[in-house]
């Protein structure tokens, strides 16, 4: 059986959302358990770096065995032990294996299946966002099960965001028509529960940022249309640390 060489995700994007999830779990538990952080995001990293095998494994070559290599086998074991620990020293954090299990489950399938590359990114980018109520519980939060809920949800609304900002560079039919409703529902969702107390007020300023990135490009589309993707990942990256440091200084 041949062993197929192990590829680190160049998804630039992927790796912001994941690294902003976590310091969003982080910045929403006082005090924070620095074990407990450190565990969930040592875990769901190696998780994220094991999405080439995955990849691999969904369209299986006869013969080769993607999860083979070191670098595959090291991962999966780091991310074994990591998670076991984590769960080992807060009980709670079991809680996010069973919307973890399915959301990865429903990923795999869309992707040997081909499906829509917008449906695909929002069950990726859920299963990425779910990393901050796993370090809230990580990290020794409090909070309800109903305000893990909401949390989870208002970080996959946010960074779902750049998934329409990405189409319309792309200059896929009705891009901006969606970005602009995707833009309204997620703002006002987002709204309401601040309004409800349902999150804290720092939530609502965070959602204003790509509300403006999208307002922005609506009146540079021309250009935005020409720029390189690499320069859209860094846009990303901007909007996630503009959203941080409002969580930062907004509580």
């Amino acid at each position: 059986m041949t062993t197929v060489r192990y590829r680190i995700p160049r998804e630039h994007g992927a790796y912001v959302v994941l690294i902003a999830s976590w310091v969003f779990g982080v910045l929403y538990t006082h005090p924070t358990d620095t074990a407990g952080s450190a565990l969930a995001l040592t875990s769901a990293l190696s998780i994220f770096l094991l999405q080439d095998p995955f990849k691999q494994f969904s369209r299986p070559k006869r013969g080769s065995n993607p999860f083979a290599s070191t670098a595959a086998l090291t991962l999966a074991l780091l991310g074994a032990v990591s998670g076991t620990a984590m769960i080992a020293r807060t009980p709670s954090v079991a809680m996010c294996v069973v919307p973890l299990t399915v959301i990865g489950a429903l990923y795999f399938v869309m992707l040997r299946n081909k499906r829509s590359a917008i449906a695909r990114s929002f069950v990726g980018f859920a299963g990425l966002t779910l990393l901050t109520p796993m370090t809230m519980l990580a990290s020794g939060s409090a909070a309800s099960l109903t305000a893990l809920f909401l949390v989870w949800i208002f970080a996959t609304l946010f960074f779902c965001t750049s998934i329409y900002c990405v189409a319309i560079r792309l200059s896929e039919s009705g891009a901006m028509r969606n970005a602009l409703l995707y833009h309204g529902i997620a703002f006002a969702i987002v709204s309401i529960l601040v309004r409800s107390q349902l999150l804290p007020i720092s939530a609502v300023w965070c959602m204003l940022v790509p509300l403006v990135r999208f307002v922005l490009i609506v009146f540079t589309r021309e250009r935005y249309t020409r720029l390189p993707i690499k320069y859209i990942g860094i846009q990303e990256t901007i909007v996630a640390l503009l959203a941080l440091g409002l969580t930062i200084v907004i509580r």
